[in-house]
């Protein structure tokens, strides 16, 4: 219970219009035209019909996912919301007030760019300007945008104590999706990677794990093991290549917290970061490849 009690809830609510309004009969029929087709799906859905482009509200979104980012960094999903450590709320608050004047320019830039892109994304779709022509009700789209951040304490009810489990299945999950993306990213490298860039791959992991284990004993072993292969990769600008075993051995372990069968694997101690580091230690070639006074490599 000890993660509950020391968290509390942030309830992020990003609000936009829809850009869609009620779609009448005669919109889903041809024109006079004899030749017109019908509207595309695009335009036109059952019960509403798009009326301006999707991409003018597209920011909205990208903010949504930065506010969402900010409190995944040391928090994880529950109810709809974020538990976030009570030693990080008042950094991931802050973080979050101080968005609200790009949430501001961003509905100024709407409110701009509006009727010219409307026009614009009209005469694009000529063939069905009989349909997209509309006329806004503008307080009525200005009440569809909101940005509101709250934070809950809350005590879980007598015979619903059981929170543990779920929530270090939760955070372990979040957790091997960002190894997903950094074993993608360093997929898609084409040439070496400095160390400290290396070690800096894993530290969006390390830091959530150290925000959020508490005394749970499975986060707690897969934060371990991070910190061992952290502190066994080297420092510093010098670069390794990507066929390098660094590299290798770094997207191996990433790969195995991103798997759900090779996470369990990693709680069990079946695969251990420092036993394989040590085993490596043991092939002469490898320790070779290695071995460079000029910077400092304690992985083999």
């Amino acid at each position: 219970m000890e993660i509950i009690h020391a968290t509390s809830m942030v309830h992020i609510s990003v609000r936009k219009w829809g850009g869609t309004v009620k779609a009448n009969d005669t919109d889903y029929t041809a024109n006079a035209d004899e030749n017109a087709k019908l509207p595309p799906e695009a335009l036109v859905k059952r019960g509403s019909k798009q009326v301006c482009p999707t991409d003018l509200l597209t920011p909205f979104d990208t903010f949504r996912k930065k506010c969402e980012r900010i409190c995944l960094s040391t928090g994880f999903r529950e109810c709809g919301m974020f538990l976030v450590p009570d030693a990080h709320l008042d950094d991931i608050t802050d973080q979050l007030n101080a968005l609200q004047p790009e949430w501001d320019a961003l509905l100024e830039t709407f409110w701009q760019t509006l009727e010219p892109r409307v026009r614009e994304w009209i005469a694009q779709n000529a063939e069905y300007a009989h349909i997209l022509k509309h006329h806004f009700d503008t307080a009525r789209i200005a009440k569809s945008f909101s940005f509101d951040v709250k934070v809950i304490k809350g005590t879980p009810m007598a015979g619903f104590e059981d929170f543990e489990d779920r929530a270090a299945d939760q955070v372990l999950h979040e957790v091997g999706q960002l190894c997903k993306a950094q074993v993608k990213s360093l997929r898609d490298r084409k040439h070496g990677i400095s160390g400290e860039d290396l070690r800096s791959k894993l530290d969006p992991m390390i830091t959530k794990l150290a925000a959020l284990a508490f005394s749970n004993g499975r986060m707690n072993k897969v934060l371990g093991e991070f910190r061992v292969l952290r502190d066994a990769l080297p420092t510093g600008s010098d670069k390794v290549e990507m066929s390098s075993t660094e590299v290798s051995i770094t997207r191996s372990f990433l790969n195995a917290c991103g798997d759900e069968d090779q996470l369990e694997d990693i709680l069990d101690g079946r695969y251990d970061v420092g036993a394989m580091l040590n085993a490596l230690e043991t092939v002469p070639a490898v320790r070779a490849q290695h071995h460079n006074s000029n910077r400092r490599v304690v992985l083999f």
